[in-house]
């Protein structure tokens, strides 16, 4: 249910449109992870935390060549404490940690995510 918004009547209907036009740029954008059973999964393995608890996910290029490189996503909202566990958890794997500068552009999904972590070990 959208909440009612209290402006002109014109107003409204630009708004309208703004958001229409987004979603269609947006939506151009492969989604990589949809909690629907019929979704597509391929890449649910890289994402860490609470990402799945979001709703879809799409990535931009950057993001996508990442995923499919088999780098991991970590929620920028994620707590020092659940990093701390995703780390150690991660290690387990073999995959070494690396906390990126979220305001970096190499975050490649941008500032909803802080940390990126890449599964090549060594």
């Amino acid at each position: 249910m959208r909440p009612k918004i209290l402006v002109a009547h014109g107003k409204v209907i630009e708004l309208e449109r703004l958001r229409r036009s987004f979603l269609r740029w947006f939506q151009k954008y492969p989604l990589i992870y949809d909690s629907h059973l019929e979704g597509d999964h391929r890449f649910d393995y890289y994402l860490e935390g609470s990402s799945q608890n979001w709703g879809a996910i799409r990535a931009f290029p950057r993001g996508l060549a990442a995923l499919k490189d088999g780098q991991y996503f970590i929620p920028g909202l994620e707590t020092d404490g659940r990093l701390e566990i995703l780390r150690r958890t991660l290690a387990l794997r073999g995959v070494i940690y690396a906390d990126l500068d979220q305001n970096s552009p190499d975050t490649a999904l941008g500032q909803a995510f802080r940390a990126l972590v890449s599964s090549k070990g060594g």
